[in-house]
């Protein structure tokens, strides 16, 4: 019996370290910058450059590719929540039963082409013990340690918003 005791609380302590590490998010980074007249902030898709003298929108991706919009192409920002990667992440890491939800904003051009610029997203486990999962996503609420995506995601959005307006643009959600 002492055995079987030490064996669950050492599973719902791994469990734990899991579900906190999983809880971290995947992506989500977004770190802003403002020089003279530039305004900048760095993604998970590279350095975006806001030029208020140019009017341009650039974008220098990790990879090396540029893409450059000029305001007067900008029809505006697009939020959307999506998981249509959930499929290939759940075959790489988790059970047919769990969702993955990506929470992407991107720069919508006049000709509707969409440039992300800012992606989080969160694993959304499912499955036939939720009882216990749901008693350790109160634990994990309980010490603060799980974020509202939906929350985050709309800060990171007002900032943008932000730098855009300070560089120049008065850009809305489309």
């Amino acid at each position: 019996m002492i055995l079987f005791t030490i064996l669950s609380f050492t599973f719902l302590v791994g469990f734990l370290v899991i579900r906190v590490l999983s809880n971290n998010f995947l992506r989500g980074k977004l770190k802003f910058s403002e020089f003279e007249n530039n305004h900048s902030f760095l993604s998970d898709f590279g350095l975006i450059r806001l030029d208020s003298d140019k009017r341009k929108f650039i974008l220098k991706r990790l990879k090396g590719e540029i893409d450059g919009v000029d305001f007067s192409n900008v029809k505006g920002l697009y939020y959307e929540i999506d998981n249509s990667g959930a499929a290939l992440l759940v075959l790489s890491v988790g059970s047919v039963l769990d969702e993955y939800e990506w929470h992407v904003i991107s720069l919508v051009t006049q000709d509707n082409k969409r440039i992300p610029i800012y992606i989080i997203g969160r694993y959304i486990p499912k499955g036939i013990l939720m009882f216990v999962i749901n008693f350790q996503k109160y634990i994990l609420d309980s010490m603060g340690l799980i974020k509202d995506i939906q929350l985050e995601c709309h800060a990171q959005l007002d900032k943008i918003i932000l730098s855009f307006k300070q560089a120049g643009l008065d850009i809305k959600l489309c």
